[in-house]
């Protein structure tokens, strides 16, 4: 999982360094297909001789092989509302307590859930693309 999750934080690093300066990681579009934009379906990098792209990474082998809600803690998007990336890799034998940790930085920080002057929560929407 800690190989994962760091090639996607340094793919969606190297996207945008790629198309610097960008207002937002939407408006890459190495998308291939039609109906298809942005910067998550277009292949970035090869493992073991299959090319992934973004969503690959995030749908089809995080989410399939791991199906661990904390992986969106662990996924840095370039976006501000997505977690922090993390100041260290992820490690493999660390991995539970580095993804408790981004949880609880995201929980606590106003971009993850926060409580309005009128006693309202208000979540991510993070929480709703991915209850």
């Amino acid at each position: 999982m800690a190989y994962w999750l760091n090639l996607y934080n340094a793919l969606t690093m190297d996207v945008i360094l790629d198309h610097y300066p960008v207002t937002s990681i939407r408006r890459i579009d190495i998308s291939a297909g039609l109906f298809a934009d942005g910067p998550c379906g277009g292949p970035l990098a090869t493992v073991e001789g299959v090319g992934q792209s973004l969503g690959d990474i995030e749908h089809y082998v995080l989410r399939n092989i791991w199906r661990d809600p904390r992986i969106y803690y662990g996924l840095n998007c370039a976006s501000l509302g997505c977690p922090n990336l993390g100041l260290e890799p992820y490690q493999g034998a660390g991995i539970d307590a580095m993804l408790d940790a981004a949880a609880r930085d995201y929980v606590n920080n106003p971009r993850g859930a926060r409580i309005t002057e009128q006693g309202r929560l208000v979540i991510s929407r993070i929480y709703d693309w991915f209850e």
